[in-house]
């Protein structure tokens, strides 16, 4: 009788080990492809741009904008900046929004006024470039008030040896 159970419980976990790796297996883009689905909240505009570098190629896609939602597809080698644009302009427009893709699917949600950035899932680069942004503001404000305590700590030291001469 122990047998037998202990053959169910290997049969039951070797079914769902196998289950697990044709299902992860099936879900996961081709090598070098990458997926966005993305939305634009409050968005009145009709179609997104986007233009990143492919290699040595440029490439500029366009995609129509359904009840505020986009999706794009393509190949990249590695992490590159893209450029998310409303209007169709030049590469170098102040008012594209920058945004690291990859290998990989993402999720994109942006806001049209302003246009903005709310949130990005499934770029690790863009999150950890995030993350950097984040880190050197903070680093900033930090510095800044140090050396504002520092000045300070200066200017008491130097009227303490103003006052003794």
């Amino acid at each position: 009788m122990k047998k037998v159970n202990r053959m169910r419980k290997n049969i039951i976990v070797l079914f769902v080990l196998m289950l697990a790796c044709f299902s992860d297996s099936f879900s996961q883009l081709p090598a070098n492809e990458f997926k966005i689905k993305g939305n634009i909240i409050q968005s009145e505009n009709k179609i997104i741009y986007i233009t990143y570098y492919s290699g040595e190629q440029s490439v500029i896609d366009s995609s129509k904008l359904i009840n505020g939602n986009f999706e794009f597809s393509g190949t990249v080698s590695k992490p590159v900046i893209a450029n998310f644009r409303l209007e169709n302009s030049d590469i170098l427009d102040s008012k594209a929004l920058p945004i690291f893709i990859e290998p990989t699917t993402m999720y994109i949600e942006l806001k049209d006024q302003p246009f903005s950035i709310v949130r990005v899932e499934g770029s690790k680069t863009h999150q950890e470039l995030s993350e950097w942004i984040t880190l050197n503001k903070n680093s900033g404000a930090k510095i800044a008030k140090f050396h504002k305590m520092l000045n300070q700590k200066r200017l008491q030291k130097n009227s303490i040896l103003l006052r003794i001469a």
